[in-house]
């Protein structure tokens, strides 16, 4: 009889198995959640006002949000689970002068201190976590942010896991091709996140790529004339907030890429 695999199946070994291949093939890397949107993410983090000190993105994989973070003069940490990933993102970035160096995790408590970052991410990865390491993950990442940083979630909204369920006829199992094992709408993280002591600031669907346009001037040789509009619509936006501020997440900016989307975003913070 087929066996369909949930999450207490995922043992931390066929992660890494799986992982590791997922690691190894060139063209799965250009599927990566960061490596397709991480502009985006990072215009998301500048525009709540706070992208700045020390920063931390757990489960880091090959680094690429690391890349952009680096590249927003943050002094930059790494956490993940692989040790071939751990390896590849030290040599990448060794010569950074604001790179702190990658470590591997496996446990609880995360080897860094109380209070020790500015910035959290935490990027596509709560799905993936079985019920005792999803406690475990968010206390951390209230643990390690000081008060008044920021921590961003993000995981895909409202997934249907039906839909990326796969099959393997060698052991007759079923199981989600990226290993999910859960999905997570605005009120489930949102309990989630208030349940382990944080203030949520933010918690909706959005769509990163939004995010990631018109940041900078497009070309004139390969713009449209609704691309000019959007563009000078958005640099109009940042005018404005930088003359009359809002709190975040009400900056007009920000409002206006805020458009439902694939991906679920939550901004917390600290609760003291």
């Amino acid at each position: 009889m087929m066996e369909r695999k949930t999450g207490e199946d995922w043992t931390p070994e066929h992660v890494r198995r799986l992982w590791t291949y997922w690691n190894s093939k060139p063209h799965m890397r250009e599927e990566n959640f960061s490596y397709q949107v991480g502009a985006g993410v990072i215009n998301f983090l500048r525009l709540t006002g706070r992208l700045r000190g020390r920063a931390l993105d757990y489960g880091s994989g090959l680094g690429y949000l690391l890349e952009h973070l680096l590249a927003q003069g943050l002094e930059c940490s790494g956490a993940e689970f692989s040790q071939e990933a751990v390896a590849l993102v030290n040599e990448k970035f060794k010569a950074h002068p604001r790179w702190r160096g990658a470590r591997l995790v496996s446990g609880f408590p995360l080897p860094f201190d109380e209070a020790e970052f500015d910035v959290v991410t935490c990027t596509e990865t709560l799905e993936h976590l079985s019920d005792e390491l999803l406690a475990g993950v968010v206390s951390e990442m209230r643990r390690i942010v000081r008060p008044g940083g920021l921590v961003l979630f993000t995981t895909p909204h409202a997934e249907d896991l039906e839909q990326s369920m796969t099959y393997c006829p060698f052991c007759d199992a079923e199981y989600h091709r990226v290993q999910h094992v859960r999905s997570f709408t605005p009120e489930t993280m949102t309990n989630l996140l208030t349940g382990h002591g944080l203030e949520v600031l933010f918690c909706r669907g959005v769509d990163f790529a939004e995010f990631g346009r018109y940041v900078t001037r497009p070309r004139l040789a390969d713009a449209s004339i609704s691309t000019l509009r959007e563009w000078l619509a958005s640099r109009s936006d940042a005018l404005l907030d930088r003359v009359s501020p809002r709190p975040f997440p009400g900056g007009r900016d920000f409002r206006r890429r805020a458009v439902a989307g694939p991906h679920l975003a939550a901004v917390a913070t600290r609760a003291e």
